[in-house]
């Protein structure tokens, strides 16, 4: 999918420009291989066009965000926001789903940069050596949400669904995802001695805040609880009061705005031991290296994989097990031909009882979380259309969690988290995994079924 950016790096997105991969492919049950999104549009519009059917003047919002940011922060010199690495974006969807999959689209893009970022400079390093200096990345991108009437209208909604997104990412670092676990085999592999003409991990982070009109407003809740603090008459600082009064009046942007800064920086050297002490134990733990602590993390993400038997084999049953082991290898073989998308799909009409011929299925070749959720995202953006052709949608994800059903499971209840704060959206999700521990719901590959509640 290509997105047209202008020289001045604001774009603007239209209303089905977020809503389509070339990762994806998707059918119905009984009309294999038709697309779900037949009119979707992958065009980008940038600043100096002229098209009369944006919902708002996308180029007025962000020349009032641009000025309402410079007249914020006085010492422009020294304003992040005011650096050329700085970008300006209007998100022209007035649709939930499709705000949430533009999220995470632009929360995957910024780590995609990051790690290119460090890839080439590995690269650098290893073909400069000694006379090579780290260069790190710092941008921004400043993204206004001005077309959703809800969020607009109340901070505490739109304030609740940017910290269940940013929970969602923050519990995401406890997956066991296909990507890490080859990463670690590969890292386990190779030789130390060769740790040096090897690539390095550059430290990426990706941030993500946000902005209101109405910042600070309080929820009935919180509104009820500050009053029974003044009715027990419960000393108030009035500093403190001041400060975050002020504090409040810094983020009340025009429009719903979120921030998000991506970091690239250098991995910390562990090859460098502390300064020698005098005990053994000690010169003992400073042996200890990166290297050791990536094997060992390597050998532990692999042991779901290992079977151990649970008592000894005669000669007889260990020759049975051999050619039982070479027929089952044979079969996969066979199976293989056969891509997990067909697979999944005939595994579901036999075993789940509330499949139907509208029923929707689609596929996404994705190993990373934000690419999941944005994956996600956009199958909910289809089911909540209208006239959408059907109310359940299986997403096929062979090489994502593939190895934990647990963290599969977390996946959804943390989607269906965000999505509770949509105000557009209702939907119930559940799982079905090869490793999953109810013996019915064990697929060949990872399955989210999504449910519309309408």
């Amino acid at each position: 999918m290509k997105y047209l950016v202008s020289p001045l790096a604001v774009a603007l997105s239209t209303p089905y420009a977020l809503s389509w991969s070339p990762s994806m492919r998707s059918s119905f049950m009984g009309t294999p291989n038709l697309n779900a999104v037949a009119n979707s549009r992958t065009a980008g519009l940038v600043m100096y066009d002229a098209s009369p059917d944006q919902p708002l003047n996308a180029w007025s919002v962000l020349t009032r965000t641009e000025e309402w940011i410079s007249q914020t922060l006085s010492d422009a010199q020294g304003n992040p926001y005011t650096r050329k690495e700085v970008s300006y974006v209007c998100e022209t969807n007035a649709q939930g789903p499709l705000i949430l999959s533009g999220i995470f689209r632009r929360l995957k893009e910024a780590r995609l940069l990051g790690e290119s970022h460090g890839e080439s400079e590995e690269e650098r390093r290893l073909n400069d050596r000694k006379a090579y200096r780290p260069h790190t990345l710092r941008k921004t991108e400043v993204v206004v949400i001005p077309s959703n009437t809800a969020f607009s209208e109340s901070f505490p909604l739109f304030d609740a669904f940017i910290e269940a997104i940013n929970q969602a990412r923050r519990n995401a670092r406890d997956y066991i995802t296909d990507d890490a676990l080859e990463k670690n085999e590969v890292r386990l592999m190779q030789d130390d001695d060769d740790e040096e003409d090897e690539p390095r991990d550059w430290s990426v982070s990706v941030n993500c805040a946000h902005l209101h009109p109405k910042y600070g407003q309080l929820s009935s809740k919180q509104q009820l609880q500050q009053m029974k603090q003044e009715e027990e008459g419960q000393e108030v600082d009035l500093n403190y009061k001041e400060y975050m009064e002020k504090r409040q009046m810094a983020r009340r942007s025009p429009y719903p705005t979120i921030v998000i800064e991506v970091r690239s920086t250098p991995p910390p050297d562990f090859t460098r031991s502390p300064p020698s002490s005098t005990t053994y134990s000690q010169r003992k733990e400073d042996n200890v290296t990166s290297k050791d602590i990536q094997r060992l993390e390597a050998l532990f993400g692999r042991s779901a994989h290992m079977s151990h038997p649970s008592k000894e084999l005669s000669p007889e049953q260990e020759e049975d097990a051999f050619y039982q082991a070479i027929g089952e290898s044979i079969e996969q073989q066979f199976i293989s031909v056969k891509n997990p998308f067909v697979l999944s799909q005939e595994w579901i009409s036999r075993n789940d009882p509330t499949v139907s011929e509208t029923s929707g299925f689609t596929e996404s070749d994705t190993g990373d979380v934000d690419a999941a959720y944005e994956f996600a995202a956009i199958n909910l953006a289809m089911l909540a259309e209208p006239n959408a052709a059907s109310a359940m949608h299986y997403l096929v994800m062979p090489r994502f969690l593939s190895s934990a059903a647990t963290s599969f499971e977390k996946f959804a209840r943390e989607f269906e988290k965000i999505v509770t704060h949509l105000p557009d959206a209702s939907v119930k999700l559940s799982t079905f995994h090869p490793e999953h521990i109810d013996r019915h719901r064990r697929s060949p590959f990872p399955i989210l079924k999504m449910e519309w509640q309408r």
